[in-house]
């Protein structure tokens, strides 16, 4: 008789967390799905944070990522994810057991931490058997249906951005100086393949070393309105006045370069991040196909021809199967920009660098060399060499050394605070000694804006397919 009376009170208990299960009094233990940090709203950090789970790539663990329990981050939950970072105020919840549900350690402690552990299915009924966006809405009234103009807009707004070169304190803060090896970080990935970066900037030339790249060179772009849902912008480098570099001295040469546009540019922008904007460059200086037409003789057999034009065929490959990740940011981005090149020897008075004079052409200077080419700048990797396309036996009509780039890689944008480092390399033909040649640079930025849109066009684009492959004849 004793032992019936004390069992009494655990059933009243039962029946008392039974009821609280299945109400809607829970909200203090239902958050939304991919609210990682607890702070009852999903940023674009977590949503990208569900993504990398779901392909199982390095990510912080999230356990109310996973909206059923399955230990597993699931498409389906990863859409959750997404749709919390939208719009908040139709996150779809998951349930997150209370501390109350855990065993009682002894009879005599008060209620609130004494209870039995409940059924299994009264944990998860309420969330996995209703539909995902309704799962702890009450029948009334209904919740409002999400319209487009409800939603967020996507973390980058239509208008103007300008993307600077900056030098070393803005990018790598407590590292070393412009000119000087960058150190293992998120900002300076230290040597890759052979390519050793420097903080604020880099190039390397031909098969010669990289040298430190002067900061203050300008991309202007004129971004549109993204698309939806997935937040990918057509952008506009207007001409003139969308692409500015400074003049820069070639130490192994002792030759002054200066890089300037000659046509409007044009790109793509993620503000979400997830875009595969990886770059492949693959050069041919001479072109006997129909393709470019433009055969170079002498080449092959016998030396390299004397005066050689600067034509070259660029085939150009966007995406390697790979969407981009972006660890420590949160979008990416690639635009290409035509450009002439003018090599000289500066006889100037002045100390510019090691190649010395004024660090500007004028009268008393002699052109080594000038050529057409395209840049293409991506916030992902990239990379070029020289091959004979069209197996017409030649694939190098110049003296060269035309070396030839290893994959390099940049870094994403970070929304928050406008870093960025951004990446490109190919070919070239040429006209002057050295002759036809690779490059590859590694830039860090600092990105500034919107200023207000101006609806650029670009009537006559560099050929680029942003998903695939274009070839590029250059005369």
């Amino acid at each position: 008789m004793m032992r019936k009376h004390s069992e009494r009170p655990r059933l009243l208990l039962w029946a008392a967390l039974l009821t609280m299960a299945m109400t809607p009094a829970l909200p203090a233990h239902a958050v939304c799905v991919g609210d990682c940090d607890g702070d009852n709203r999903v940023s674009i950090v977590e949503a990208q944070n569900c993504v990398n789970l779901a392909a199982n790539l390095p990510a912080p663990p999230c356990e109310v990522a996973d909206q059923n329990g399955d230990g597993h981050v699931d498409p389906n939950e990863v859409d959750a994810c997404i749709q919390s970072f939208l719009d908040p105020s139709t996150c779809p919840m998951v349930f997150t057991p209370a501390a109350t549900l855990t065993p009682p350690p002894s009879t005599s402690t008060p209620v609130s931490t004494h209870t039995l552990p409940p059924p299994t299915s009264t944990a998860t009924v309420a969330f996995t058997s209703t539909p995902t966006r309704t799962s702890t809405r009450t029948p009334s009234p209904a919740p409002p249906t999400p319209t487009a103009t409800s939603a967020p807009p996507c973390p980058i707004a239509a208008g103007v951005y300008t993307t600077t070169q900056v030098s070393s304190p803005a990018i790598c803060a407590g590292g070393p100086k412009d000119g000087q090896p960058c150190t293992q970080s998120a900002d300076c990935p230290g040597p890759q393949a052979g390519y050793v970066p420097f903080c604020g900037g880099s190039l390397k030339v031909y098969t010669f070393a990289p040298f430190p790249f002067p900061a203050g060179g300008k991309i202007v772009q004129d971004v549109a309105a993204a698309t939806m849902p997935d937040c990918v912008h057509d952008t506009v480098v207007p001409f003139p006045g969308g692409f500015t570099a400074p003049n820069f001295c070639v130490p192994a040469l002792g030759y002054t370069v200066s890089v300037t546009q000659t046509g409007c540019g044009i790109g793509k922008m993620d503000s979400n991040g997830g875009s595969d904007f990886t770059v492949n460059e693959v050069n041919d200086t001479s072109d006997s196909s129909s393709t470019c037409n433009l055969p170079q003789m002498g080449c092959p057999p016998g030396p390299p021809k004397l005066g050689a034009d600067a034509s070259s065929r660029v085939d150009i490959t966007v995406g390697d199967g790979t969407p981009d990740t972006c660890v420590g940011g949160s979008a990416n981005a690639i635009v290409t920009v035509p450009v002439h090149t003018v090599t000289w020897q500066d006889n100037s008075p002045g100390t510019f660098g090691s190649c010395g004079g004024d660090g500007v052409f004028n009268a008393p200077d002699a052109i080594i060399t000038q050529f057409d080419q395209i840049l293409d700048f991506t916030t992902d990797s990239t990379k070029s060499k020289w091959m004979d396309i069209d197996s017409d036996g030649c694939y190098l009509s110049g003296g060269g050394p035309a070396g030839g780039q290893a994959t390099i890689t940049g870094r994403c944008l970070d929304i928050p605070s406008g870093t960025v480092t951004t990446v490109a390399a190919g070919g070239f033909g040429s006209t002057g000694t050295p002759n036809d040649g690779s490059f590859a640079t590694r830039l860090a930025n600092i990105v500034t804006g919107p200023a207000a849109p101006m609806h650029a066009t670009c009537a006559s684009p560099p050929a680029i397919n942003f998903s695939g492959t274009a070839t590029r004849c250059i005369h």
